[in-house]
């Protein structure tokens, strides 16, 4: 056998191994595609142009911003870096998002948290805030207050009632002159007076929402606890809180339990272009 029979045979086993390979690359269920940046590895619709695979980072992050961890783990399967060194870094996010959506799905979820507080709705004018809790007795602390963030006293007596429980102070803030945050605070001289408090609190909380503990890296705060929901626009949350402060003009420690409801807007992403 010559050398020219030696290449023919060649060419032929190399043709023959080609073919092989692609009549079994059309029965697999999955394949992938590169697209540069990122590769896609999944089953693919032949019908569907190929940009309907890229990843989209923008996406991504809302997902993440809204707390739909789970939701972005099962995006982030799709895809990965190109660089087969950055797979593994990419595979421990995604396990970071199961373990994060876990913990939020069973501890701090919930379908709704309410938004509403004698008639003021979360995105309604400070104008009408000031004016329905006004109806409610409220009177509002010039002295303390700025156009974001009022203070409300109620003249009536010492106290104050919501929720079946009684409160010292009721504060209110804005942005953009909408309501966005409300909180309602009890305060004491004594400590274990404070954290007895905030255990009532989060006692009446957990029995109509999901909360759980959260962690402190805040030396004035001694407890808190806090669940969260999707809103039309970003997270409502709830937040309960027991911490040390300085009262207004005095140099004496004092102690309250907080009870906040709030909605945050989600914050759109930089775009990046030039």
């Amino acid at each position: 056998m010559n050398k020219i029979d030696n290449i023919r045979i060649a060419l032929v086993l190399i043709v023959a191994v080609f073919l092989f390979g692609c009549s079994n690359n059309g029965n697999k269920e999955q394949q992938t595609i590169d697209f540069g940046h990122y590769e896609y590895i999944g089953t693919i619709d032949n019908t569907k142009d190929t940009s309907f695979y890229r990843f989209n980072s923008t996406h991504f992050d809302s997902l993440i911003l809204s707390y739909k961890y789970e939701e972005a783990a099962s995006y982030l399967k799709c895809y990965f870096f190109k660089d087969i060194n950055k797979q593994e870094i990419v595979q421990r996010k995604i396990q970071e998002l199961l373990l994060k959506a876990e913990h939020l799905n069973i501890k701090h979820y919930n379908q709704n948290i309410q938004n509403t507080f004698w008639g003021c709705e979360f995105g309604c004018s400070r104008e009408q805030v000031i004016s329905r809790l006004k109806e409610q007795g409220f009177a509002v602390d010039k002295e303390y207050s700025t156009n974001n963030h009022i203070l409300f006293n109620y003249p009536q007596s010492r106290f104050f009632s919501f929720g079946e429980m009684d409160w010292d102070f009721l504060k209110v803030s804005f942005k953009n002159d909408k309501f966005v945050r409300i909180i309602f605070e009890k305060v004491s001289k004594n400590q274990i007076d404070a954290i007895n408090y905030y255990e009532d609190i989060v006692s009446v909380i957990s029995s109509k929402y999901n909360i759980s503990d959260d962690s402190i890296v805040d030396n004035s705060i001694i407890r808190m606890s806090s669940g969260f929901c999707p809103s039309v626009n970003g997270i409502r949350r709830v937040f309960i809180g027991c911490d040390r402060y300085y009262p207004y003009g005095s140099q004496d420690i004092w102690y309250r339990a907080s009870l906040v409801y709030s909605e945050e807007k989600n914050v759109k992403k930089v775009s990046d272009e030039l």
